[in-house]
């Protein structure tokens, strides 16, 4: 893996999200009245929470598709990582409706037996499932229109990655949330002060940086494989 090109990847990313920031904020300038200011800034949280979104989702999926890319065998994988590759085969294992074969007709009514049938092929494949490659789908990010912290917490831990990184950052996540809500919906009117609107822009901007991190280093570590020393074990 290329870990250097992923963090470019990443830095260019994040770069041209910071300087279209920087631009609308410094259109700020050109207005003379503070109310007028405050207005704008209403406009400005809503672009931030744009890219705080968008910056995030593109981080994910990316950490996502460098992880498929690797080829590695299931075998040799987290267990975050596999739930995540057979998250398909696990939804057949609890809820398809395919009878065990081996009952033909004479199955028995009633949906335990079903699962039991299942629950004992998927044990009995269990060593020939490991053999496959990670496939994690890109359907597992998932951020569901609005990322609060509890829904960023919730990709994270689906793909491995410490699920509390940002945590001290919720106050401020929630504050930002709420209010790109409001004033999409229209009940924000008033407008946002200068020194909320910096609060919030310095919280995105450190945490999208250091998510940036977070991720080249769990790229580097490897840390979606399993420890050498377990590796092998059944």
């Amino acid at each position: 893996m290329n870990v250097a090109a992923v963090r470019a990847e990443l830095e260019q990313e994040l770069t041209w999200r910071i300087d279209e920031m920087r631009f609308l904020k410094n259109r700020i300038a050109d207005i003379s009245s503070n109310s007028q200011k405050m207005r704008y800034r209403k406009s400005l949280v809503v672009m931030l929470y744009a890219h705080y979104e968008g910056f995030f989702k593109f981080a994910l999926l990316l950490y996502v598709r460098c992880i498929n890319n690797e080829k590695i065998k299931c075998g040799e994988a987290t267990s975050a990582i596999v739930a995540g590759s057979w998250h398909e085969l696990f939804n057949a294992v609890e809820s398809g409706d395919r009878k065990e074969k081996v009952f033909n007709n004479q199955l028995p009514a009633g949906d335990f037996l079903h699962r039991f049938a299942r629950r004992r092929e998927f044990v009995e494949q269990l060593s020939e499932f490991q053999q496959t490659l990670v496939n994690i789908l890109e359907s597992t990010i998932d951020t569901e229109s609005n990322l609060w912290p509890e829904v960023l917490q919730k990709n994270l831990y689906r793909i491995g990655l410490k699920h509390d990184a940002f945590n001290r950052n919720d106050g401020t996540i929630y504050q930002l949330v709420n209010r790109r809500n409001d004033v999409a919906h229209g009940s924000q009117r008033d407008g946002v002060k200068a020194q909320e609107y910096n609060r919030m822009e310095h919280t995105v901007f450190k945490m999208m940086d250091d998510f940036m991190l977070l991720i080249v280093c769990a790229l580097r570590g490897t840390v979606f494989r399993k420890p050498a020393s377990i590796a092998g074990t059944p």
